[in-house]
């Protein structure tokens, strides 16, 4: 299905005409009649503002899918993920300090 296909099913199932919608989005109803019948394209604005009077996505709009779902992590995750960092930088911490400290034992007994 195309966008221009989309577009007008959407508007169609959201009981809108043309001159309605194009009120709503602030454009002419020419240019949503252009819109439908694959003479222009709307603009990235008009596609967001389309996918907020219709509740959908501007993937839908613009490819025809809906989105992915994101994994949204759990908050056990970030707990686990913070307690390895916390143990990594530690050790780097103490790496470091014992590194200092050689070298101030190395410079003490050359002297």
């Amino acid at each position: 299905m195309s966008m221009s296909s989309r577009l007008q099913e959407l508007r169609q199932k959201s009981q809108l005409s043309q001159e309605d919608l194009a009120e709503r989005i602030g454009v002419s109803r020419q240019a949503i009649s252009k819109w439908e019948s694959e003479q222009s394209n709307p603009d990235i604005e008009n596609i967001i503002r389309l996918s907020e009077v219709y509740n959908t996505s501007t993937d839908y709009i613009l490819k025809g899918t809906q989105p992915s779902a994101t994994h949204v992590p759990k908050k056990s995750e970030y707990t686990s993920a913070y307690k390895k960092l916390i143990v990594i930088g530690g050790t780097a911490v103490i790496v470091v300090l014992v590194i200092i400290a050689f070298s101030f034992i190395s410079q003490f007994f050359n002297h």
